[in-house]
């Protein structure tokens, strides 16, 4: 009988958010007999985050890392390499990558690490610092793993990864817990987005958009509500924004939340006005529910999103053009019903969770070949 496979998932993080819940879904489809699993948080992790793992046996380790350099961090990894003896390290995005070479070192047999997207400080991939780092922990890296063609290009045009190292895996959802509900008319029009609070979620921007919307007509202050979902460093930041400017009436923040799926299924339209994304779980999640969504021209978005026939891509921190779009779906309840029946389709056809785990089991299954 083949004995399991372990795989150690390297984050900096394991807190409510896109890359995480793809890595737990990962987890609890990939079959049991197969794989194990030991997710490693560089920091700490949320008992929100922990609650959503299905199968039995999965070890979390929290390594607690200072901010800035903190050496003892690599003492500790080598230490946990050579205890637990991993078949696979899989790393995710740039906090976690020099830490491949101490999966070498310690004679981990099959490397892989994957890249989700981009954060504040390299927004468009143009950091050289960061790009002289993947390059210099490449030899110790069997396959990269972008979520785009995007980020695969970037990779293979402006990293000089070799295009046979590189593998695109797009995200994927679970279809049966997004599903298409009948909206029928109701008395307000209900704009969803869900992400972080960080500043490359940007929502600050579809704040301003509302109110632009709220203030300039006083019956679309009486139709027009905005929920946003989800917690993070700038949560006090947005609140106060929104006391300020007296926006309480039209726009809740309703923090951290683990029933997406259903607040999904209560509102009307989904902006992502992220400043970068690579494969965002949050915009599939809500075409899967049919929802007409609007998001950024960035990342891996022009990748989901065909502009007017499944959606509308806007460009970034424009507040002005946002509200246009956000009013022309208001106004136009035959584009949102459109829109949200082809943005269902798009998921189905190129992002279900099915997909993405067949292809993470052959690329795990791969490792005997190395």
């Amino acid at each position: 009988m083949m004995s399991k496979k372990l795989v150690f998932h390297l984050i900096y993080r394991f807190d409510v958010g896109g890359l995480e819940t793809v890595l737990v879904s990962l987890i609890n489809v990939l079959p049991t007999e197969n794989f194990q699993h030991v997710i490693v948080s560089l920091t700490d992790s949320s008992l929100q985050m922990q609650s959503r793992i299905h199968v039995e046996n999965v070890e979390l380790i929290q390594l607690h890392k200072l901010s800035g350099n903190d050496f003892g961090i690599y003492f500790k990894l080598w230490k946990l390499f050579r205890q637990y003896r991993p078949q696979i390290v899989h790393s995710y995005n740039i906090a976690t990558l020099e830490y491949q070479f101490i999966a070498f070192l310690a004679n981990v047999p099959f490397r892989i690490h994957a890249e989700h997207g981009r954060d504040i400080f390299d927004l468009d991939g143009s950091n050289k610092k960061y790009q002289i780092l993947r390059r210099i922990i490449n030899p110790f890296v069997h396959y990269w793993i972008p979520v785009s063609k995007e980020l695969k290009q970037w990779l293979k045009n402006t990293v000089k990864i070799p295009i046979e190292k590189v593998q695109l895996i797009y995200n994927g959802i679970n279809l049966e817990l997004y599903k298409p509900v009948n909206r029928s008319s109701k008395e307000f029009f209900t704009i969803a987005t869900v992400g972080r609070a960080v500043p490359v979620k940007n929502q600050l921007t579809l704040i301003k958009a509302v109110e632009l919307l709220v203030k300039q007509n006083s019956e679309i202050q009486h139709q027009l509500r905005l929920v946003i979902v989800g917690d993070g460093e700038l949560f006090s930041m947005l609140q106060t924004y929104i006391l300020e400017n007296k926006l309480e009436n039209n726009i809740e923040l309703l923090g951290s939340r683990d029933d997406v799926s259903a607040i999904l299924q209560t509102v009307d339209l989904f902006v992502l006005p992220s400043l970068a994304e690579g494969i965002a779980l949050t915009l599939l999640e809500a075409m899967a529910t049919a929802l007409p969504v609007i998001a950024t021209n960035v990342g891996g978005n022009p990748e989901l999103i065909i502009d007017g026939k499944n959606g509308s891509l806007i460009p970034i921190q424009d507040e002005k053009r946002l509200a246009a779009v956000i009013l022309n779906y208001l106004n136009s309840p035959d584009l949102c019903k459109k829109h949200g029946v082809a943005a269902r389709k798009t998921v189905e056809e190129q992002f279900s969770l099915s997909v993405m785990t067949n292809k993470y089991l052959a690329l795990y299954q791969s490792s005997k070949n190395i």
